[in-house]
């Protein structure tokens, strides 16, 4: 996918239902503060209350997203949009799921957190 969107666009489309994801960065900012941090917590909450108009904007995530989950995979998005993220359990999973993505037509790359 490569699509654009404008950030002011984003934000203008922004909607009252869209809002929620405040509660998961309080469960992330606590799970942080207790050095409890999993993979599977960081998908759980990776909620971006951009998601909705960024989707309604450009449908081409929507449709990505949609791919990717039929396949087992979770994409969240990354600030205004559209590029758009999985967390992987490790290396080898993270290179499972980006050849997956590829697989499915997406732009997909393998990159691990400094630790």
């Amino acid at each position: 996918m490569r699509e654009r969107l404008a950030t002011r666009d984003v934000f203008a489309d922004l909607r009252n239902d869209d809002r929620g994801a405040a509660a998961a960065v309080e469960r992330l900012r606590d799970a942080f503060v207790r050095r409890h941090v999993t993979p599977q917590l960081l998908r759980d909450n990776a909620l971006n209350d951009l998601l909705g108009p960024a989707e309604r904007l450009c449908p081409a995530i929507s449709d990505a997203r949609s791919r990717a989950r039929a396949k087992g995979i979770a994409l969240s998005l990354t600030g205004s949009g559209p590029t758009l993220f999985a967390i992987a359990d490790d290396r080898r999973d993270a290179l499972r799921v980006a050849r997956i993505l590829r697989r499915i037509g997406l732009v997909a790359h393998a990159h691990t957190m400094a630790g």
